[in-house]
């Protein structure tokens, strides 16, 4: 674990980028720290370089000429000391305008030789492995050894999406490799995956030397750094290594500085404000996260207020830029907060898998199907209520597993063969498994381990795709067609008797709402079509299947029946199996069927087992902490502006909160009294036989629970 840092549990972060010369011409940092304080901040984070120059003195860049002799980083410094604030240094480090033309040489080149600019705006971006490194640590030794800052905000550790082609990156890789550098994507190659670890390797090491430069001058200076893993992957560009060294991942909450993907238009603000936060935390190995967000002019109060509310539940320290009239009241509900996100440690129970591995075996270029899996699985347990957490493969090969209930693998083909070796240990030692389609069929590089799925000894064997005709076919307004169109979905029968055992009703969920189309006149309440890939799997003895799909081989053939959903014991624990697509049809879909399904299955998994039950309207978030140092639970439930959950673009948010009601069900250890210490409620709590049952009437924005 990294030592604390001068901004460990700062909450209250206010933000001002300067890179524009009108911003830099115009700043009084006395000014701005001093309203900073008034608006009750703790924390300025203002630039130290921005895009384009230094706004200190220096010896190693190139100072803004708009200066003169203005020293503008010890105006700001001194201005924050003297308003008692923390100060953060922001740091633009891939750009080097100044002198883009004067070092060709520092330029990342994609493989015509050509400079790869990051994006319109600016001119440049620097590659690691040339001189730029030794020159962007000279210059933040120069800054952390005058200026003395809190805090570094390094803005972004990656490369370029493409590959780079620079003349250092060429030598530094036939040196260590022995080859020259791959020309071109490849995802059936290789040598395309052992670049990729190389690269993964690039970003590391700079992240070790940003650690060792800054750190030597003082160690509890934090460094921050700013990633966007939870909305690309770019060529193995993000990863968790550098989160090895630095001390905090940071992430931008703001949606418009990245377009949500397809798979997240179900989506609503707060959905996307925890993803982000989810993710971030991940490959900080659980370490709460940092969040920007900037608050444009026009935003409504309710929905600044919602987009806060849920970092703080998600797990992250926000930090915000914006003129906004009502600041003052956001910092106010951070305020009354702070006191429960202290030394807060998230209660385990259910870990979404978040694979890289997977990414780039699996997926490759098309890492949007990838992210599909992702966001389905994602918001689907968001709307059910279960206390989660995202699990990297870093995780599943190193950390402690011991306090998760059940661990959800969708679709994970690709694991380190160590992390194999702990999910099997993690089931017999009492814990369970979700795994999903084509969990564990590939290695590295994207090629089948073996005809097993999950480890080799599982009892799964795949017997190959599922290739499959529709059965039966109706067109948009309802009439049989007897032509069946070519469409690229899979169609499986859902077996009707089974069906019932699971509390589920075609006929009610099913008619009209965009599923007529899948539909069997008559046959309502006992098949159903259902669009998904599969496998042909054979299961051994040890599994007893609860839900078969029937289907018809291509071409026509006779109809056989395969594994729909299974489950096996393994010593103490459990392993479940389902046979689709699961994660990609919940973000494609908003079909009840299929959730209802997952919570039945979330409901049998996890059983009495889980800390904390919710019965609420998808519209609210719900996380679980533990303050050890003080001895007691702290439960978030934010309400959403979207009362069912369901898309929040700008347009069309809500501005007012729609009070819902709760029920919860505490299954933890020594509790006796739950307290309601910040939001608006009508709470009744008492023991049952199972734990301590808390019922909210009129839950309004967020509603935080104490519970000793």
């Amino acid at each position: 674990m990294k030592p604390p840092t001068y901004l460990e549990d700062e909450y209250r972060q206010l933000f001002r980028n300067l890179t524009y010369p009108e911003r830099v011409r115009g700043i009084q940092p006395d000014e701005l720290a001093r309203t900073a304080r008034a608006l009750g901040a703790t924390v300025l984070a203002v630039d130290v370089r921005t895009q384009c120059y230094a706004l200190h003195d220096t010896q190693v860049y190139v100072k803004d000429p708009l200066l003169g002799t203005r020293d503008l980083v010890r105006e700001t410094a001194d201005a924050c000391r003297r308003h008692g604030l923390k100060f953060i240094g922001y740091v633009a480090p891939l750009s080097f305008e100044p002198w883009h033309k004067l070092r060709p040489e520092w330029q990342q080149c994609d493989a015509a030789g050509q400079p790869v600019a990051r994006h319109g705006s600016w001119k440049t971006c620097a590659c690691w492995n040339t001189g730029f490194a030794d020159n962007l640590m000279a210059e933040l030794t120069e800054i952390a050894t005058a200026y003395r800052p809190h805090g570094f905000y390094i803005d972004g550790l990656l490369p370029d999406r493409h590959a780079c082609y620079c003349a250092a990156c060429q030598a530094k890789y036939l040196k260590e490799t022995g080859r020259a550098l791959p020309p071109q994507p490849d995802w059936q190659s290789p040598e395309w995956f052992a670049y990729l670890e190389w690269r993964y390797r690039q970003v590391e090491e700079f992240a070790r030397r940003l650690d060792h430069t800054i750190h030597a001058i003082d160690p509890r200076i934090e460094i921050i750094f700013n990633c966007p893993h939870a909305w690309c992957g770019w060529y193995a560009a993000q990863s968790h290594r550098p989160a090895r060294y630095l001390d905090r991942v940071g992430t931008e909450t703001v949606l418009g500085l990245a377009p949500p993907q397809p798979s997240q238009s179900l989506w609503s603000l707060m959905t996307h404000a925890a993803y982000r936060v989810h993710v971030t935390r991940m490959l900080g190995s659980g370490r709460k996260s940092h969040a920007y967000t900037y608050f444009t002019p026009d935003i409504p109060e309710a929905e600044a207020a919602l987009e806060i509310n849920t970092v703080l539940a998600a797990g992250g320290i926000p930090c915000i830029q914006g003129c906004v009239p009502f600041l003052d009241r956001i910092m106010q509900r951070i305020a009354v907060t702070e006191p429960y996100l202290r030394q807060a440690t998230e209660v385990p129970c259910v870990g979404l898998v978040f694979s890289d591995l997977t990414r780039d075996a699996a997926y490759g270029a098309d890492d949007q199907a990838f992210f599909a899996q992702m966001h389905g699985m994602f918001r689907v347990l968001m709307e059910a209520h279960v206390p989660f957490q995202l699990v990297g493969d870093h995780q599943l090969e190193n950390e402690p597993l011991d306090g998760f209930r059940l661990l959800v693998l969708p679709n994970v083909t690709t694991l380190p063969d160590r992390a194999w070796q702990r999910l099997r240990a993690f089931v017999s030692a009492g814990g369970t498994l979700l795994a999903t389609y084509q969990t564990g069929r590939l290695d590295r590089t994207g090629r089948e381990r073996g005809p097993w799925l999950l480890w080799e000894d599982a009892g799964l064997r795949c017997r190959g795709e599922v290739r499959t005709e529709p059965l039966y076919w109706v067109d948009d307004e309802g009439r049989p067609q007897d032509h069946i169109p070519a469409v690229p979905n899979q169609y499986l029968v859902f077996d009707g008797p089974r069906q019932r055992k699971w509390r589920m009703d075609f006929r009610a969920l099913t008619t009209g709402g965009g599923w007529a189309e899948y539909e069997i006149p008559g046959y309502l309440s006992n098949r159903l079509h259902v669009p998904v890939p599969a496998l042909h799997v054979r299961a051994s003895g040890e599994w007893k299947t609860l839900i078969p799909f029937t289907f018809q081989e291509q071409p026509a053939g006779e109809t056989r029946q395969g594994v729909g959903l299974a489950y096996r014991r393994l010593e103490h624990g459990r392993i479940f199996y389902l046979n689709c697509d699961l994660g990609a049809l919940f973000a494609d879909s908003d079909i009840l069927l299929w959730r209802r399904l997952f919570e039945r299955l979330l409901q049998r998994m996890l059983g009495d087992a889980a800390p904390l039950t919710v019965k609420a309207p998808p519209s609210v978030y719900v996380t679980l902490w533990r303050q050890e140092h003080e001895r007691r639970y702290v439960i978030h439930l934010v309400n959403d502006l979207a009362t069912c959950g369901r898309p929040a673009s700008r347009a069309r948010m809500r501005t007012d909160v729609v009070p819902v009601d709760a029920v919860l069900l505490l299954r933890l250890p020594g509790v006796r009294h739950v307290e309601q210490v910040v939001g608006t409620a009508a709470l009744r709590g008492r023991r049952v036989a199972k734990g301590y049952k808390v019922i909210l009437h009129n839950i309004g924005e967020r509603v935080v629970l104490a519970a000793q």
